[in-house]
This record gives C-alpha cells, structure tokens and sequence, in this order.
C-alpha cells in the first residue's frame, strides 16, 4: 500500500527547508517516518513524463534531447547538431537562410560590417583589390589598370606564322588597330597604322611592320642594325 502524506499537527504557518515533511505507512504500523523539506525540493529526480507548466528558475540542466521544444518563441527540431556560442558572444539572424559547405571549414569575414560577395553575378568593389592569385577570365573592363609586374598577353599562344588578326594589344575601338606579332613577312590583315613585330627578322628591314593601307598590305620599318 503506498505510503500517505499527513500533517503532523494543524498549525498554519509558513513552511522552512528545516521543516520536516512526516509519512506513514502500513508496512511500518503508521510509524513516522520523516524527510526534510529541503531534500524533497533541492535536486529533486522526476521520473516519468513530469508537467512543469509556466516553471520559471534560472537554470536547466539537461541530459537528455529537447524534442520539438519552443524556447522563447524558437523551435528546436530533433537534431544531432551541435549549436556552440562563445561566451559572451550574440548570433543575430534577421532573414531565412540555409548554409551549406563542406565539414570542418571556416569562413572568416571582413573586420567591419560589408556586404558578401558573390560568384555567380557581377560585384561592384569599392576599395583597391589585392589578389594574390592568377585571376582568369574571358574578359575583363574597366576605366585603369595598374600593375606593379609584367603584363603578358596572349601566353597559351604559340608565334603564328604571318601573324593572326585579332591576336595582339588592340588599341580605341577601330577594329585591329594595335600592335601584332608573327614570324615571317606579314599576311594579316589590320587597321592602317598597326604594328606588326617579326619574331625571325634578321635585318634592318625585316624586324619591324607598319600596316600602310588598312588590309593586308605592310611596309618595312627600317631600324638601326
């Protein structure tokens, strides 16, 4: 039979931790047994499914998963994850977002509050660039270029013989006005005034081309030997 709670007299008063909390039990002749209030209510273990209603503390210790739980209005779903903020530390999110990557890598951002680049659209970038890498593209525009080493151009290119139209540093928006290169005499056709270097050239008048007439016609530049 279980055990029964009973007061031990009638007094009204406010109840102390040292107070003691008296049972009874069959098993025992009704003898009394007694507990001290402070142990019933320091620590205590709940087995079972306890209802805690509106409990208020200022803390909880968990063991165990939090499962469909709402914590201040938050949702926490059955998960594995681990959610880890350095003390001290505030996570503000202000839209839906999903991340995604790869286990294990860390994302550091800029000291100061900026907008995140992204790859697959164009970016305006307000301050000066430093990359330390070969930057590859298709095409690249813009007002200035600076560089501090050498431009090369065209460097996955072998010498064509004669030269090829549209292969050189192009100059204004004349179409193939700028400066060509090739081995052998000139056979391209470029905008008058171009400049045509020969790779094989063995004389003052076989090293140097100026394209006189807009199509495939080029005189020789004579130069010093």
């Amino acid at each position: 039979m279980p055990a029964t709670a009973y007061l031990k007299d009638s007094t009204v008063r406010a109840v102390a931790a040292t107070d003691y909390f008296y049972f009874g039990s069959t098993a025992n002749g009704h003898a009394d047994s007694k507990a001290l209030i402070s142990t019933l209510f320091t620590s205590p273990t709940l087995s079972g499914t306890p209802v805690l209603g509106s409990a208020t503390g200022t803390s909880l210790a968990l063991s165990g998963a939090i499962t469909a739980a709402t914590v201040n209005g938050i949702t926490l779903t059955s998960s594995t994850g681990t959610l880890t903020l350095t003390n001290g530390k505030t996570l503000s999110v202000t839209h839906s977002l999903t991340l995604a990557g790869t286990d294990g890598t860390t994302m550091t951002f800029p000291t100061t509050s900026a907008t995140i680049a992204r790859t697959d659209a164009a970016n305006t970038f307000s301050g000066t660039q430093t990359f330390s890498g070969t930057i590859a593209g298709a095409a690249f525009t813009g007002t200035t270029m600076g560089l501090t080493g050498a431009l090369t151009a065209m460097n996955a290119t072998a010498i064509p013989a004669g030269g090829t139209a549209g292969s050189g540093l192009m100059f204004s928006s004349t179409a193939n006005y700028g400066v060509f290169f090739g081995s052998g005499a000139p056979s391209l056709s470029a905008a008058k005034g171009s400049i045509y270097l020969r790779s094989d050239g063995s004389s003052t008048s076989t090293r140097l081309y100026v394209n006189s007439d807009g199509s495939t016609t080029w005189v020789a530049i004579t130069t010093a030997s």
